[in-house]
């Protein structure tokens, strides 16, 4: 059996790879040079109890090689595990804010047949929301849109040929 695509999958997983590498070293560093910082102190005071020399009566005292090594991984393990999910966020982020950029491009040429949607669990869906709610005002303060799109492919004489005529035309409406 096959199994079916996920429904608006992203095919890439870094969709702004500049932005996304800020937002993940943002994230990442900080919390690992904490983590190391924990991990060196707590080695460092483990060895001091654990010296190659002390004894307590005849039996000697472990050595702090199999702790330290422990902590090592453990740092690793860690740092692997907020890399990867700085990453996640960052991809939610960053994919939403691709695709609302992307959506504002389309508006600036006039297309205003469309709606923004986002996946479930990314990020800035109440940006998203609110500027399909822009779009809703704007479809109903706008001249007619057949006319503008005629005029782009040589139609109707002395339309509009900008998409920023339209959107002028309602501030200039707007205004008392």
């Amino acid at each position: 059996m096959v199994a079916k695509a996920v429904k608006n999958r992203r095919r890439t997983l870094l969709v702004n790879p500049a932005a996304q590498k800020r937002f993940v070293l943002s994230i990442s560093i900080p919390t690992l040079l904490m983590l190391l910082a924990v991990g060196v102190w707590a080695v460092w005071i483990e060895g001091s109890a654990f010296d190659d020399d002390a004894t307590v009566g005849s039996s000697a005292l472990p050595s702090f090689l199999p702790f330290g090594v422990g902590m090592f991984v453990a740092i690793l393990a860690f740092g692997a595990t907020i890399v990867v999910q700085a990453l996640r966020v960052s991809h939610r982020v960053e994919g939403s804010a691709y695709r609302i950029v992307k959506s504002m491009e389309r508006i600036r040429t006039g297309d205003l047949d469309f709606t923004v949607k986002l996946r479930d669990k990314d990020h800035l869906q109440e940006v998203a929301a609110e500027l399909n709610r822009l779009m809703d005002w704007l479809r109903t303060r706008l001249p007619a849109q057949p006319a503008s799109r005629a005029s782009a492919t040589g139609g109707t004489p002395g339309a509009s040929t900008s998409a920023a005529e339209p959107l002028e035309a309602v501030g200039a409406a707007e205004k008392p």
